[in-house]
């Protein structure tokens, strides 16, 4: 392979890298700013996203089918709340061709009376993600989070194991 051409590869990796960054910055302004058009940037078509957490505030396991039904059940997680503050970061980045494996660090800040802006739920979490390339760009095909701490308002549904921190060492480097 001559220079010239790792030096595509190269130029390719890195703009595969800041576009599948630019996924969770969409998913994340979206929620903040209940931009649920914006939303449907993120998620592909038959995106599946495991947003299962028994126990987690009264609220049962669901896994959510479809970008429209994601939509819609963001929109009415997210969208009853005033204000939310969702930071996604350390994103660690596995490519595979037109696919990709990410571990990415949630910090979410939830704000439901906007005269008490003192009173808010915070709660930080890891998100496992596979993307996958389309037309369009990167979009997120299947996606889980597994929630590690929580102020009083939520409350995770158990603590963090071994596996659990096994599970999200070892999501990039599964096979996509």
């Amino acid at each position: 392979m001559s220079e010239l051409d790792e030096l595509r590869l190269e130029v390719r990796r890195l703009a595969d890298r800041e576009s599948i960054r630019d996924v969770f910055t969409r998913f994340a302004a979206a929620m903040d700013g209940q931009d649920w058009d914006l939303l449907a940037t993120v998620f592909a078509d038959d995106a599946v996203f495991d947003h299962s957490v028994e126990g987690w505030n009264g609220h049962e396991s669901a896994v959510w089918t479809g970008q429209s039904r994601i939509r819609a059940e963001v929109e009415a997680g997210a969208g009853r709340h005033f204000a939310s503050h969702h930071v996604i970061t350390n994103h660690r980045i596995e490519l595979d061709g037109d696919r990709a494996r990410v571990v990415a660090y949630l910090h979410s800040v939830h704000l439901d009376d906007p005269l008490r802006p003192d009173v808010h739920a915070d709660h930080g979490a890891w998100y496992l993600a596979a993307l996958v390339r389309r037309a369009a760009g990167w979009r997120i095909s299947w996606l889980t989070h597994k929630s590690l701490w929580a102020d009083h308002e939520y409350q995770p549904p158990g603590p963090v194991t071994d596996a659990d921190r096994r599970a999200m060492r070892e999501h990039v480097a599964r096979s996509t």
